[in-house]
C-alpha cells in the first residue's frame, strides 16, 4: 500500500490553474482563496498561497478561519464569506457545486487536484494544484510487481485525479477519496481478506496506518511521527528502498537457519515482556520503545551466501518537470 503524496509524488504541489466561474475576475478569486487558505497547514493551501504570491497578488487578512477535516476551509475575507475545498464542503453549506465539478472533472483527468471555491454562498471558481511524480516511482512500482507484490495506491484525491496519477506510475488498483482517519481502516479491511499488508507513507496522518500494517515503512524524509510508527525507515525519499528492503528480507529468509543467529528472537524468548505490545501502544508516538522494544540484530555466523543478490533498481535521472 503506497500513500500518494510524498511517497509516489514529491509532496511539493504547485498551483497550475485558476478558473473563475462567477462574476469574480481571476485575480480577485485568487486573492480571496489565498487569504482563506493562508492560516491553513494543508499542502494544497500552501501551494495556492505560494502561487498567488508568485503572481504578485496582494493577499488580504482573513478572519473567522475554520477547517473541516477532509473537506476544506472557511473564512471571512474583506467582508466576504469564502469556502474553499471539495464539493462536500459546498454542499454542506447548501451551495450547488455541479458547474464547478464539471470544470474540476477536466482538471482531474490531467492528474491535477481541483479545489472548489464559493464566495458569499455562490460558486466562484475552481483552482487546480498538481504534484510532480518522483523520478523513480514508476521504476520502483514495476520492480515491486516483478517481485510478485500487488501495489495499491491510497489517496484522499478524487477518483479521476487518483486514476490519472496511478496510470502514470503503473499502479493498477487505487483507493481514492480516503479520509486521513480512515487509512488504518483500509489496511484492516485488506488484512480481513487474508492479505499481508505493507504500508509506505511519510505524513502524520499515515502513522496509524503504518502501525496497523503487518510491516510499516516510513519515508525517511517524512515526519518524525511516521518514522516512529513504522517498522522500517527508508533513509532516502526513494521508493527503490522498498524494493531493497523486500529483496534483503527474502535473501535473509532463504539462508539456512543454522547459518543465522537471530538475536531478536533470543531476546524475546528470554524476555517475554519485550514482545510487541498491542496496537494502541504502537499508535502512541510517545511510546516508541513499545514499538521497538523487541528489535535486535540479524547476525550471520557461518556459511556463504548461495546466490548473489539481484541488482537494485537505479533511480532514473531527475525529472525536469
Amino acid at each position: 500500500m503506497l500513500d500518494k503524496t510524498g511517497t509516489i509524488t514529491a509532496g511539493k504541489p504547485a498551483l497550475t490553474d485558476a478558473r473563475p466561474a462567477g462574476d469574480l475576475e481571476e485575480t480577485k478569486l485568487l486573492a480571496l482563496v489565498a487569504a482563506a487558505e493562508a492560516p491553513s497547514e494543508h499542502p494544497l493551501g500552501a501551494a495556492i498561497v505560494a502561487g498567488a504570491r508568485a503572481r504578485g497578488i496582494a493577499i488580504p487578512a482573513a478572519g473567522g478561519f475554520g477547517s473541516v477535516t477532509g473537506q476544506g476551509v472557511r473564512a471571512t475575507v474583506a467582508g466576504h464569506t469564502v469556502l474553499v475545498g471539495n464539493a462536500r464542503l459546498l454542499a454542506g453549506a447548501g451551495i450547488d457545486a455541479s458547474a464547478l465539478e464539471e470544470i474540476g472533472a477536466g482538471l482531474s483527468a490531467e492528474g491535477k487536484t481541483p479545489v472548489l471555491a464559493a464566495v458569499d454562498g455562490r460558486p466562484a471558481g475552481v483552482l487546480a494544484v498538481a504534484d510532480t511524480l518522483k523520478a523513480d516511482s514508476a521504476q520502483a512500482v514495476a520492480a515491486l510487481q516483478g517481485l510478485g507484490v500487488e501495489v495499491v495506491m491510497l489517496t484522499g484525491d478524487n477518483a479521476r485525479t487518483a486514476a490519472a496519477i496511478a496510470r502514470g506510475v503503473g499502479v493498477g488498483r487505487v483507493l481514492a477519496e480516503v479520509l486521513p482517519e480512515h487509512k488504518a481502516a483500509e489496511i484492516r479491511r485488506l488484512q480481513g481478506e487474508g492479505r499481508r499488508v505493507g504500508m509506505v507513507g511519510d505524513g502524520i496522518n499515515d502513522a496509524p496506518a503504518l502501525a496497523q500494517a503487518d510491516v510499516g515503512l516510513a519515508i525517511g524524509t517524512g515526519t518524525d511521527v511516521a518514522i516512529e510508527a513504522a517498522d522500517i525507515t527508508l533513509i532516502s525519499g526513494s521508493l527503490a528502498g522498498v524494493v531493497t528492503a523486500i529483496r534483503l528480507s527474502r535473501a535473509t529468509m532463504r539462508k539456512h537457519p543454522p547459518e543465522l543467529v537471530l538475536r531478536a528472537g533470543l531476546q524475546r524468548h528470554r524476555h517475554p515482556h519485550r514482545r510487541r505490545r498491542a496496537l494502541p501502544d504502537r499508535r502512541d508516538p510517545a511510546q516508541p520503545h513499545a514499538r521497538r522494544g523487541g528489535h535486535g540484530a540479524v547476525v550471520p555466523v557461518g556459511g556463504q551466501q548461495r546466490q548473489p543478490a539481484a541488482p537494485l533498481p537505479q533511480p532514473a535521472a531527475a525529472s525536469r518537470r
